[in-house]
């Protein structure tokens, strides 16, 4: 909001972009991005913890999973911004980070390392998608924690489908990866 208050930019709601951090990281700068990032990590940290916690101590890990599918919903389609919310990542991230850091750990190692090799955010967002709740099976978990990873992974699939068009297309711009950590300088 102060760098909304100080440049007088659009706000995503606003405009055509999504208020996800990369969009903010490229409109408002690394900063912005970092704050929205931390922003959706810690949301995602309190439902998780609340889900495990508070609401259903019995489900142990498997609730932090469970509420971390609700808030990925609630991220992707907020009813406070009409329906238009992110994609699904930070919070998929958290979530899968939550439930099990070794799962997390290997599935957002996955989406980076795709990231790097080809540029492209979508296909990073793609392996995410596909490795958490593979990664979810391989490690032994029930099958109803393989069908909330997978439920996120079909949520960013689906906030990804401008995206995957776009780089059929050719459209879709790559991202520097060396550029990018250069800007979380500033």
């Amino acid at each position: 909001l102060f760098v909304w208050l100080k440049t007088g930019r659009k706000l995503p709601s606003e405009s055509t972009g999504n208020p996800g951090t990369a969009y903010i990281a490229d409109t408002f700068g690394a900063r912005g991005g970092a704050a929205v990032f931390l922003g959706d990590l810690m949301k995602t940290v309190f439902a998780c913890a609340l889900g495990q916690y508070v609401l259903f101590p019995a489900l142990g890990r498997q609730a932090a999973l469970y509420a971390g599918l609700g808030a990925c919903i609630g991220h992707c389609w907020p009813f406070w911004n009409k329906f238009h919310g992110g994609k699904g990542i930070a919070v998929t991230i958290a979530a899968s980070l939550l439930f099990s850091p070794a799962v997390g750990l290997i599935s957002a190692a996955a989406a980076g390392t795709i990231v790097v090799l080809c540029g492209y955010l979508a296909a990073g967002s793609a392996a995410l998608a596909a490795a958490f709740p593979i990664v979810t099976a391989l490690f032994g978990y029930p099958v109803s924690a393989v069908w909330g990873a997978a439920g996120m992974g079909f949520i960013i699939l689906v906030r990804h489908r401008a995206n995957f068009r776009r780089i059929k297309e050719h459209t879709e711009p790559r991202k520097n990866f060396s550029q990018r950590m250069k800007g979380l300088k500033k």
